[in-house]
């Protein structure tokens, strides 16, 4: 299987193209910089130099793949607007193919907002504001003809190397040397580790069916103060809360989503894909 990852030398996208490198699968790698062309070569993929900001550059090539994989998001001001131009150029492109391709669309746990209830696939969508457009346009992309369109939503992403702590908290620790959550200490985040994450994508690709919408949490949701935990020193100053709009100020508007408070359920993934979620 020829496959093309957007977003493929970023933290989620390196996990999916390692994994599917060692199936054997031929990989292309939208790269922007010449770094990032020399990972992309580094994990076995081919490169193709372009910008997610100008799919005239590389749209082309989906001509030649059998799926796509798009994990690519800037977060910036600009990255609805960016998202609109690549699905576009993914449903042009689609109309002059001979065979349909399979595509997987990254969303985000965010697409469902907070919820009192338990989140699965079957929950409404609430999404926060800043990320509207990703439910917009996996929908587009969903209905499109010529695609075989699943979505995976993952939660927030962790890694082993972080303590399975969010990076926005190390980030915070770093810079103010506070333990700070955003909120409230007891709200809830769900979690996955990004290999774990990474293995869904793979079993998506191979045995997914289009249509399908997959929610991505091994921690289906632990409280903000036990997720910080590790991260305080014996006889340190609690953990420090602030409001939303701080984080939102300090990181841009796309951070809103860390006000959700959520618990998720994989159980779809577990039964239609046999993902086996990794709990921490």
């Amino acid at each position: 299987m020829h496959v093309m990852i957007l977003g493929g030398t970023g933290n989620i996208g390196a996990a999916i193209v390692n994994q599917l490198h060692q199936q054997g699968a031929t990989l292309s790698v939208l790269c922007r910089s010449t770094a990032s062309c020399q990972k992309a070569e580094s994990m076995g993929a081919t490169p193709l130099q372009g910008d997610l900001c100008d799919p005239t550059r590389w749209a082309r090539h989906l001509q030649t793949a059998d799926a796509l994989v798009h994990v690519a998001c800037n977060f910036d001001h600009a990255m609805a607007a960016t998202d609109h131009h690549v699905t576009t150029a993914i449903i042009e492109q689609a109309k002059i193919r001979s065979a349909a391709l399979k595509v997987l669309y990254t969303g985000g746990i965010w697409c469902f907002g907070s919820a009192d209830e338990v989140i699965t696939e079957q929950t409404q969508k609430a999404p926060v504001e800043a990320f509207r457009w990703m439910v917009e346009n996996g929908q587009k992309l969903q209905n499109a003809q010529g695609l075989e369109t699943q979505i995976i939503h993952p939660a927030n992403v962790v890694s082993f190397d972080q303590q399975l702590i969010p990076s926005i908290l190390h980030h915070e620790l770093a810079d103010t040397g506070s333990v700070r959550v955003p909120v409230d200490k007891i709200h809830h985040w769900p979690r996955v580790e990004v290999n774990n994450l990474a293995e869904m994508y793979v079993l998506a690709l191979s045995g997914g069916a289009a249509g399908n919408e997959y929610l991505a949490a091994a921690d289906g949701g632990t409280r903000l103060e036990d997720i910080a935990a590790p991260l305080m020193p014996e006889g340190s100053n609690p953990v420090e809360v602030l409001p939303i709009e701080y984080w939102t100020q300090k990181y841009g508007h796309w951070a809103s989503g860390y006000a959700c408070n959520q618990q998720v359920s994989s159980q779809h993934a577990l039964d239609t894909l046999g993902w086996q979620a990794k709990h921490f």
